[in-house]
């Protein structure tokens, strides 16, 4: 959740891995098998209070959250990876996209809710085009 200092195309790289299956360059890096439990749904959330409307489903896997929007009637599954004050790695394999979110807002509120509002923000941009 902390402690980790990359740049913010060192998180891209780090969001394609993990987005290809673990594979760089032709190459498997991680093993795919274990990239699908660890990004997929393992544990259920409750829906927070300020959820986004678009909100359907949360679920934790290993060390990634999954989270899936109704967004004009389609379902959009979503891999995040999710580091304190705001640091996100949106993964949305459906679209295939990766999305990096670097914010620092660190013991203040928004940490969760403002990420998501730009993930949103730009699912529907890429829906236009």
């Amino acid at each position: 959740a902390s402690g980790l200092r990359f740049l913010p195309p060192d998180f891209l790289k780090l969001g394609i891995l993990f987005a290809n299956k673990g594979r760089w360059n032709g190459r498997q890096i991680i093993p795919s098998g274990w990239l699908d439990q660890a990004m997929g749904p393992r544990i259920e959330i409750p829906l927070a209070p300020n959820a986004l409307p678009s909100a359907h489903r949360s679920s934790y896997g290993f060390q990634w959250w999954y989270d899936e929007y109704n967004l004009a009637g389609n379902l959009v599954r979503v891999s995040v990876a999710s580091g304190l004050g705001g640091q996100r790695i949106f993964i949305v394999p459906e679209r295939d996209l990766v999305v990096v979110v670097l914010s620092g807002h660190f013991g203040r509120p928004g940490t969760t809710w403002i990420p998501e509002q730009i993930l949103h923000r730009v699912l529907e941009a890429a829906a236009h085009h």
